[in-house]
């Protein structure tokens, strides 16, 4: 039976509290799980740790693994050769994806899931990536290369579409049954642990100019840049960019997105599958009286722009039957960026993680404001120990 059936008055106070507490209060929870916003500074790396009743992992979640000292990060956050059932990475900017070849390396990564490598996309972040000093040695660049040529060993590789009007149906697939193609706001199923994932690719307005505007700078044929499989090959991209050089790279970037652009990247939704089947998400402690919004559930949203398509996102996730605005814990994006900022994500009552550098000119104070205006809490990890954010969360 549902936690909140038809039958009941969603309205009154009281039902909410009666049924949010039978939920999570009079069962006997015996597993963990642990959610961590490492302290990498300007960057981002978050990991969901289960277990059930053991000293190791029954699963792991990562969403993105970038920023500061990777390398020894990756080494103190997992043992040698630990399983990663999911490696969730938001968009292929640098900050985001420079630990991931270590990550690699030192473990088991099973599945990564990441937005569809679309030739635009790709080229975007290879442009991005050099127009800020990435040398094309760096590891950053070595996993896009590899991403694209399927050079990843027996770790698989699951595409996530972008989102189009076909995809109006609630959709749920298990973890086992994961394909190649994955439909934007499908909700990733992990049953062994009753948990959720749910990714949302939302396509960007100039999706297809970038690769155009190379082309035409690079004074090469149109489709010269992708292979037979229509896929962009990156050994003609990174000629052609080292060719041009930064200061040209950066007038065809800044020609298509401005000087500002992070429109690629993919929100996750981490949601209790008891909470989503029984849509108590949606009135978890919305009574007066109660301090925070449930912090079971999380919204990560990596370099997510906010600003512009916000009400993309909120049609994306109403489809798909999550009122997130409920939730108590919110990966803000962008590092608190003020050209990301949107202040309906912050409403009300949550948790407002902010990943940044001490050094860093984020987040914007007009961030912190907003955030504190509707009664949630900033908390800003830098690469700091002190600052690392970690919640142990029962289930």
């Amino acid at each position: 039976m549902s936690l909140l059936d038809n039958d009941i008055d969603k309205r009154t106070d009281a039902n909410v509290l009666k049924y949010c507490w039978q939920h999570w209060h009079t069962a006997d929870y015996k597993n963990n799980m642990y959610r961590t916003f490492h302290a990498v500074g300007h960057g981002a790396f978050y990991t969901e740790k289960f277990f059930r009743e053991s000293t190791e992992p029954s699963f792991c979640a990562v969403y993105d693994c970038g920023g500061n000292g990777m390398s020894s990060m990756v080494q103190r956050t997992f043992m040698e050769q630990a399983t990663i059932n999911l490696l969730f990475i938001s968009h292929l900017h640098h900050d985001h994806i420079n630990g991931v070849t270590k990550l690699l390396s030192n473990c088991k990564v099973e599945r990564i899931v990441l937005p569809a490598l679309e030739p635009n996309m790709v080229a975007e972040a290879i442009l991005y990536n050099y127009i800020h000093n990435m040398d094309f040695s760096s590891s950053s660049f070595s996993l896009i290369e590899r991403l694209l040529n399927g050079d990843l060993g027996e770790t698989e590789i699951t595409e996530v579409d972008a989102v189009s009007p076909e995809h109006g149906d609630d959709l749920t697939v298990e973890l086992g049954n994961l394909g190649e193609k994955l439909l934007s706001g499908t909700a990733i199923a992990v049953n062994r642990e009753a948990w959720r994932y749910i990714p949302i690719n939302i396509e960007t307005n100039n999706a297809s100019l970038l690769v155009a505007e190379l082309e035409k700078s690079a004074k090469v044929s149109a489709g010269y840049f992708l292979d037979n499989n229509g896929r962009l090959d990156y050994k003609k991209v990174k000629n052609a960019v080292m060719l041009l050089g930064v200061t040209k790279c950066k007038k065809i970037y800044e020609r298509i997105f401005g000087k500002s652009h992070n429109s690629y990247s993919m929100p996750v939704f981490s949601v209790s599958a008891k909470c989503l089947e029984a849509r108590c998400h949606q009135f978890c402690h919305c009574v007066g009286s109660t301090p925070m919004n449930c912090h079971e559930n999380c919204l990560y949203m990596g370099d997510f722009e906010a600003t512009t398509k916000y009400k993309q996102l909120e049609i994306a996730y109403q489809t798909a039957g999550i009122d997130y605005k409920k939730i108590g814990i919110l990966q803000v994006p962008h590092h608190g960026s003020e050209r990301n900022r949107n202040d309906e994500l912050y409403k009300s009552n949550k948790l407002c993680v902010i990943s940044a550098g001490n050094n860093d000119r984020y987040p914007d104070e007009s961030v912190l404001y907003a955030i504190q205006y509707v009664q949630s809490v900033p908390i800003i990890v830098t690469e700091n120990h002190k600052t690392e954010q970690r919640f142990r969360l029962s289930y």
